[in-house]
């Protein structure tokens, strides 16, 4: 007897939900149960992307809300994105922490796959300003 994966999450999607031997998974469009909409706003026919719910937090490894570098009004759940910033946190692989109680420390954390699938999209598409929406 042969297994029909065809229903199993693609590259980047993660499914928050155990399901049983034989059974069919209880979101069956597969879009991550507990996920959030990326939209690009700063560029015009860029498809959309689907992160798990985590990614509202990671956005600002990312993302500014505030700044003067920034030419355009960030409204809510909007964040303005680097792309020499992304770029280089691709090439390394690893995101750089600033401790919030010594600005001296720093820690590396490595991209897991679905960072890395947003990243890839970022680069793909020249992605500077986005937002988030529940999906």
């Amino acid at each position: 007897m042969t297994q029909d994966f065809s229903n199993f999450p693609q590259r980047g999607q993660v499914l928050y939900r155990v399901v049983a031997y034989n059974q069919r998974p209880l979101n069956s469009d597969m879009v991550p149960l507990m996920s959030v909409k990326v939209l690009c706003l700063s560029r015009d026919a860029v498809p959309p992307t689907v992160m798990s719910n985590r990614f509202r937090h990671e956005i600002a490894y990312f993302g500014t809300r505030n700044g003067d570098d920034i030419p355009v009004k960030l409204g809510p759940n909007e964040y303005w994105i680097d792309l020499k910033e992304v770029e280089e946190m691709y090439d390394e692989g690893v995101v750089k922490l600033v401790s919030p109680l010594d600005s001296s420390s720093t820690a590396e954390v490595e991209l897991s796959e679905e960072l890395e699938m947003f990243l890839e999209w970022v680069i793909e598409h020249k992605v500077n300003h986005v937002r988030l929406e529940s999906s």
